[in-house]
């Protein structure tokens, strides 16, 4: 036996009574490339990018289609795989014949719900180029990144992804495309969106279209995530499918709901997932739900509160005014009330939280008796959320 088998067999023996192998495989937001019955949309991608395989750029090119169906993590293999294989400057080019050294375009990747300004767009451009260390974040001009990045960016041929391109919390495509036109006026880019390329406000040159996953391949994502994640027989194929059905084709969704129900049945100190905690998982995802990673993409003081507003009773969460107060005045975040309030409301018009009219049974509403108040909740999944909170600040 191999020194890695004994101590594979080691750790199964220490979590034989645990539902729970490896928490990081159930996490929604960790970029796991499930390829699943994706393949042909693979090769419409490295279509589209061939001119990147022969040294040059690839035209603008739009990557489009729902929540949940795979465009973040198909481009995230892609990219890292481009950029590993120049990872020292040239990368080994195989024919039948020789096999000769190319310099493969740089890829340069911005998530445009982290961009809130010019500047910084072109940090994180900077930033996936040569890593936060060296990028300032203060005493620097946005000319002065600007210059910085189109230096790199000029050094060899290179284009950029944005991703999320129609997120309500970044800034609009034509104002990114506008960025990218003053480095030096004509720089190629891969926009990833969920926008109908009809209804997007630039034009592009090419469009790949990621459609929701079919539930059979849906089952066979969640399964692989369950082979890997939980311990043997913790869940069965039937219970797999019904979430599968359930999710409607987006994998965001149906993980969160097996990592919710995961985590009923590990709070039960169960070892396997019952029919119960199925139902219970898919209703702990909200629908419409809002995508982890726009929460995880939050300012760590806005998670801080959202963590805490999840852990206030029913009561203290009836209008956005209690919720505000139970905040404000307890051990919660130290911030004013009047703070707490503009937050939430921020947060709702970013659709990370949901306003919903709260009525009194009791009371009448109408002309000269006021509104009903409005409460918030979450439109994302709170267990997953709490969950993945607790581990990244432990």
């Amino acid at each position: 036996m191999k020194i890695d088998d004994r101590i594979d067999r080691r750790i199964r023996d220490e979590t034989a009574d645990r539902i729970v192998r490896d928490r990081a495989v159930l996490d929604p937001t960790a970029c796991r490339t499930d390829v699943q019955d994706r393949g042909r949309y693979v090769e419409r991608l490295l279509d589209a990018m061939a001119p990147a395989f022969s040294g040059s750029t690839p035209p603008t090119l739009y990557v489009w289609g729902p929540k949940g169906a795979g465009k973040t993590t198909l481009m995230t293999a892609i990219v890292g795989r481009l950029n590993a294989l120049n990872g020292d400057g040239a990368a080994a080019i195989h024919t039948t014949t020789r096999t000769a050294h190319r310099r493969l375009p740089r890829v340069v990747s911005v998530d445009l719900r982290q961009v809130s300004s010019e500047f910084t767009f072109y940090r994180q451009a900077l930033m996936s180029l040569v890593g936060a260390e060296a990028v300032p974040s203060n005493g620097v001009s946005t000319d002065g990144l600007r210059e910085r990045l189109g230096n790199r960016l000029d050094a060899r041929p290179s284009f950029v992804v944005i991703d999320h391109v129609d997120d309500s919390m970044g800034p609009s495509v034509t104002a990114v495309t506008g960025w990218l036109a003053r480095i030096d006026g004509d720089r190629p880019w891969i926009g990833v969106g969920r926008t109908h390329p009809d209804e997007l406000s630039v034009d592009v040159a090419r469009t790949v279209e990621l459609p929701a996953y079919r539930t059979h391949t849906l089952v066979d994502v969640l399964g692989s995530r369950a082979e890997a994640g939980l311990t043997p027989d913790a869940v069965s194929r039937e219970q797999l499918h019904a979430i599968g059905e359930w999710a409607h084709g987006d994998a965001h969704d149906a993980i969160a709901a097996l990592f919710s129900a995961t985590l009923l049945a590990e709070s039960a100190d169960r070892d396997r997932i019952s029919e119960a905690d199925v139902t219970a998982g898919i209703e702990a995802v909200p629908y419409p739900s809002s995508a982890l990673h726009r929460v995880f993409a939050l300012e760590e003081s806005r998670q801080e509160l959202l963590y805490h507003f999840l852990s206030l009773s029913e009561s203290q969460r009836q209008s956005v005014g209690a919720t505000a107060s139970a905040l404000a005045d307890g051990d919660h975040v130290d911030l004013k009330r009047s703070t707490v309030r503009r937050v939430l409301y921020e947060l709702a018009d970013d659709g990370v939280l949901r306003r919903v009219e709260h009525r009194d049974p009791d009371r009448s509403y109408g002309r000269g008796r006021g509104r009903p108040p409005s409460r918030v909740e979450p439109t994302f999944p709170p267990l997953v959320f709490r969950a993945l909170y607790s581990s990244q600040e432990s």
